[in-house]
This record gives structure tokens, C-alpha cells and sequence, in this order.
């Protein structure tokens, strides 16, 4: 029971970090039909940038935390509206592309501005503090990464439901040509876009990096997090934000009790890299039998 409760809520921790990146891959994609691989290169800016404002300049945990998603909200509304706004019209292959030039540029530029080497979290204090279920001691970081993405994606579903901002979104995604006949900027509903799937990758690596899941460093290798949460968007589905939210689950829950009792207990032979390929095994079956997710919808068109 002890490894049960423990490996179950590092799974829902880790779980949550997939969601936030997984709902980042969904917003851009109904916008605008592109998948953005550079939420990587986003996650990780996040992480550093609250590190070098909390833990460099002394501004704190919260403000620093703060201060570095609204920054990396707004370079990634930078990076819409300089790059990826030109390539609009092109061919999808391209644009994906541009997505993986801006992830390999910007974790490479990252990496020499703060080095390569491991920063341990500026959260240690917190993560050290436990609450008790049943007797089996749980780190706070974990129940505290499940609560606030909890909170924040149901912020995001209330403003894409109920506002006007999340009507434009909407709309756009269900038929752009239709949303410009009605007035709506699409080109400024796909930079918001981007500006949100920002905000919500940095969380993530804010998360990260404070030890929400199985990593307490900070560390340009984490951007490779955002690769395993694209499996997590398939399995929810790419145009479903409640999939994006369930699949991420589903994913951190599988990584974590298979590395707990596949690879520890049952099939050693497997290897600790089992854990990393799981993900995209879970997405090969869950495709075979639901091509387009669990929560997707197939793409019907009427000639």
C-alpha cells in the first residue's frame, strides 16, 4: 500500500506537468492546425527564468515564478508573430519544422547563457515538506503540482468557454474563414494561442524543477519532458482539451507504476529505459483501436 499511495501520487504529479504541455499542444492545434514541438524549448525557458529571478536575483519563489510565466508567455507570442506568422499558408511540413528550429535553437541558446550543468531546485525547503495518507509520507510538491494544475486548467476551460476571447478561439477552430467573415483576428486568436501555451509550458517547468515528478534539478534535458507529453495529447485526443488533461494522467500514472513494478518487481529485464518508451507504446495501441484519441473526433468531411 505504502509504494501504491507513494508511486500514485508522483503519477498524478507527473501526470499534471503532461497535462499543462499536452492542453499547450491542443490550444495551438485547434487554432491553427500545427504542432508546436518547441513547447519543449518553452517548458525548460520557464524553468530558467524563474530560477535566475527567484534564486540569482533574490526576487522569491512566487514572484520569481510569476514574473518568469509572463515572460515566457510573451516570447512565445514573440515567436508567433516573428517566425511562424509568415509561414501561414505554407506547407504544414514546414511549419512543423520551424517548430523544431525554434526548440533546437532556443535550448541550445539556453544552454549558453546558464551552462549545462545541474541547478538543484530553489523550492528545496518545499519539497522536503511531507503530509501523511494512511501512514505513507507524500511529498507536498506533488499534491501541490496536482492542485494548481488542477486550478489552472479549469481556469482556461471557464475563459474558453464564457469569454469573448475564448469564443474568437473557438471559433477559429472550428471554421477560420467563418470567423474572419464575423470580424475576428485570427492571426491575433493564434498568437494568444502561443502566448497561452506558453504560460502553460513554463508552469511546467517551474514544476519541474521544484521536483513535481521524477526529476529535483533543473537541467536542459528536461525539455525532452515535452516530447512525453506529446504522446499524452494523441491519446486525449489533439483537438480535445479534456483529453489533453486525461491523457497527460494517464501518461505520468503509467511511467511511474511501470517504473515501480514492471521494471523493479515483475521484468527487471526491461531496463530503466522502459519508462521512456512506454509513453509512445500506450499511443501506438490507444491509435489502433481510436485513430483519433480517446476524446478526439474524426475529421468528416462532405463532398
Amino acid at each position: 500500500m505504502e509504494t501504491f499511495l507513494k508511486t500514485l501520487f508522483s503519477g498524478l504529479a507527473l501526470g499534471a506537468v503532461y497535462a499543462l504541455v499536452a492542453l499547450g499542444f491542443v490550444i495551438i492545434y485547434r487554432a491553427s492546425r500545427l504542432l508546436n514541438f518547441a513547447q519543449g524549448a518553452l517548458m525548460l525557458l520557464g524553468g530558467y527564468l524563474a530560477w535566475q529571478f527567484a534564486v540569482d536575483w533574490g526576487w522569491g519563489f512566487w514572484l520569481g515564478t510569476l514574473f518568469a510565466l509572463v515572460l515566457t508567455g510573451a516570447v512565445a507570442a514573440g515567436l508567433q508573430a516573428g517566425v511562424l506568422r509568415w509561414l501561414i499558408g505554407r506547407a504544414p511540413a514546414a511549419q512543423i519544422l520551424a517548430t523544431v528550429g525554434i526548440l533546437v535553437t532556443l535550448t541550445a541558446l539556453m544552454q549558453w547563457i546558464w551552462g549545462a550543468e545541474d541547478r538543484v531546485d530553489y523550492a528545496a525547503g518545499f519539497r522536503r515538506e511531507q503530509f501523511h495518507v494512511f501512514g505513507v509520507s507524500i511529498p507536498w510538491v506533488d499534491l501541490c503540482a496536482i492542485v494548481l494544475s488542477g486550478v489552472v486548467v479549469a481556469v482556461f476551460f471557464l475563459v474558453f468557454r464564457y469569454t469573448r476571447l475564448g469564443i474568437a478561439m473557438r471559433a477559429t477552430a472550428a471554421d477560420q474563414e467563418a470567423a474572419l467573415a464575423q470580424g475576428i483576428s485570427v492571426r491575433n486568436v493564434y498568437t494568444v494561442s502561443w502566448a497561452i501555451a506558453g504560460v502553460l509550458a513554463a508552469l511546467a517547468g517551474v514544476m519541474l524543477a521544484v521536483g513535481a515528478g521524477p526529476t529535483t534539478v533543473l537541467q536542459p534535458n528536461i525539455a525532452f519532458y515535452a516530447l512525453l507529453a506529446f504522446p499524452a495529447a494523441i491519446v486525449g485526443g489533439l483537438d480535445s482539451p479534456v483529453g489533453a488533461v486525461v491523457g497527460g494522467l494517464i501518461i505520468g500514472c503509467a511511467q511511474q507504476f511501470g517504473g515501480a513494478y514492471v521494471v523493479a518487481k515483475w521484468v527487471p529485464e526491461l531496463g530503466a529505459n522502459f519508462t521512456t518508451v512506454l509513453p509512445f507504446i500506450i499511443m501506438l495501441l490507444i491509435l489502433l483501436i481510436r485513430p483519433a484519441g480517446l476524446f478526439g473526433r474524426d475529421d468528416v468531411r462532405r463532398v
